[in-house]
C-alpha cells in the first residue's frame, strides 16, 4: 500500500488544481506508486467520472476534493454544481455555495426530474455550440454556458431503471457542452444497475471492494486494496494504482487545516493582486471603508446579490490595488468573503506585506 496521505497534503492536491491550461475544472485523483507527481485531468477530458469502493475506501474524500477544488477558483459564470446527498450529510457544508445551481437533492425523484432538465440544457448547448469545442465557444455570440457538474453520493441509494436510463442519456452527449457526472457507488450489482451502466464512465476510480469478479469486469483488473485512498484509475483504456487523499477521523486535524487555509490564503490574495480585479467593498453613510477590528472585507464583484446577504452595508466597487494603495502602511487584515464553505483571509503583517508591496508597485 502507498502511503497515506493525511490532511496536511490538502495543499498539493489543490496546487494542481490551480493550473490554468484553458479547462477550470480539475479532476485529481492521487499520487502514483512511483510518487513522482499527482496525477490529474481537466474534466473535459476526464467526461464522467465513477468512483466505486465501500465504506471507508475513501469515495467521498474524492467527492470533496472535486467540489472544493471546484469551488474554490471559480465564479458562478464558470460553474454550477448539482450536488445530490441522499445520506443528508456529505455535502450540508456546500448548502450555502453561490455555485449551487438548486438545493442539494435528497432522493430520486428529485435527481430524476433534475436529470432530464440537464438532458434539455444540454440540447440547447448543441444547438448553440454545434460541433465546435465546449471550452473555446461557451462565452461567444453572448452566450455564457459555465460548466455544470453533477456529483452524486452514494447513487445505490436512490437508483432505478428509469434514473439510469435518464442518467445515460445525458452522459452520451452532455461532457460535449460542459455538463459532467461524477458519481460514487459503494455496489455495482444487478438491482442497482446492469454492469453496463457503469462501464459507460469514461473515467473509473475504483477503491477497496470485496467483488473481484465485478472489478475485473468493470476495469479489467483486480488488486486487493487496503482501503484510505488507495486506488485504481482506468483513464484512457490504461490502469494505475494511486493514492489519493485520505483523512482519518480519529486524528487531530485543526493545525493542520490552519497550515493548508493559510497557503491557499496567499494564492487567492495574489491572484487578485496579478489580475487587478474589482471588489466590493463596505462603506459607512460618509462613503469611508469599514474596517471591524483592523480587519476589512471585500466581496465578489460579480455576485451582488450574495454579497448583500452576507452583509448589509452599502458597498463600492473599486479595483484590488487602488484599495491596496488607499490603505498602505496600515497593519490591516483583507478578508475575501466568497460566499462559499469558508472564506480565505490574508493577514497584512508588516513585513510580508512590505515584500508584497515591492514585489507588484509597478502595477499601480
Amino acid at each position: 500500500m502507498l502511503e497515506t496521505l493525511t490532511l496536511k497534503f490538502w495543499e498539493p492536491f489543490f496546487r494542481v488544481v490551480k493550473i490554468n491550461d484553458g479547462c477550470p475544472v480539475k479532476i485529481v485523483y492521487g499520487c502514483p506508486e512511483d510518487k513522482t507527481s499527482i496525477i490529474h485531468d481537466d474534466i473535459s477530458k476526464a467526461e464522467n467520472v465513477l468512483a466505486y469502493g465501500t465504506t471507508g475506501s475513501g469515495k467521498s474524500v474524492f467527492l470533496h476534493v472535486f467540489i472544493k477544488g471546484a469551488s474554490m477558483l471559480n465564479t458562478v459564470e464558470d460553474v454550477r454544481l448539482v450536488l445530490v446527498d441522499s445520506k443528508r450529510v456529505e455535502f450540508n457544508q456546500y448548502k450555502n455555495s453561490e455555485l449551487l445551481l438548486c438545493p442539494i437533492i435528497n432522493n430520486g425523484d428529485e435527481l430524476l426530474a433534475k436529470t432530464k432538465e440537464l438532458i434539455n440544457e444540454c440540447h440547447k448547448r448543441k444547438e448553440v455550440i454545434g460541433d465546435n469545442d465546449f471550452e473555446a465557444s461557451r462565452k461567444q455570440n453572448n452566450q455564457y454556458f459555465p460548466y455544470i457538474l453533477l456529483v452524486i453520493d452514494e447513487y445505490a441509494n436512490m437508483a432505478n431503471k428509469e434514473l439510469n436510463n435518464a442518467l445515460l442519456e445525458l452522459m452520451k452527449d452532455g461532457f460535449k457542452y460542459g455538463i459532467h457526472v461524477v458519481l460514487s457507488a459503494q455496489r455495482i450489482s444487478g438491482w442497482v444497475a446492469d454492469i453496463d451502466f457503469f462501464k459507460s464512465f469514461k473515467t473509473i476510480v475504483c477503491q477497496s471492494n470485496y467483488d473481484e469478479k465485478v472489478t475485473r469486469e468493470l476495469i479489467g483488473n483486480y488488486i486487493e486494496l487496503k482501503g484510505s485512498g488507495d486506488s485504481l484509475v482506468l483513464r484512457d483504456g490504461e490502469l494505475t494504482r494511486t493514492q489519493g487523499l485520505y483523512t482519518s477521523y480519529n486524528e487531530d486535524l485543526s493545525a493542520k487545516v490552519d497550515e493548508y487555509v493559510m497557503s491557499m490564503e496567499t494564492w487567492v490574495f495574489e491572484m487578485l493582486a496579478k489580475h487587478n480585479e474589482e471588489v466590493l467593498v463596505p462603506v459607512n453613510d460618509n462613503g469611508d471603508i469599514i474596517v471591524k477590528k483592523k480587519t476589512i472585507t471585500i466581496f465578489n464583484v460579480k455576485n451582488y446579490l450574495k454579497a448583500d446577504k452576507l452583509d448589509k452595508h452599502r458597498k463600492i466597487k473599486i479595483k484590488f490595488w487602488s484599495l491596496m494603495k488607499m490603505i498602505r502602511g496600515k497593519r490591516y487584515s483583507i478578508h475575501l468573503e466568497n460566499g462559499e464553505f469558508a472564506y480565505y483571509s490574508c493577514r497584512m503583517y508588516e513585513g510580508w506585506y512590505n515584500k508584497f508591496w515591492k514585489e507588484h508597485k509597478n502595477e499601480l
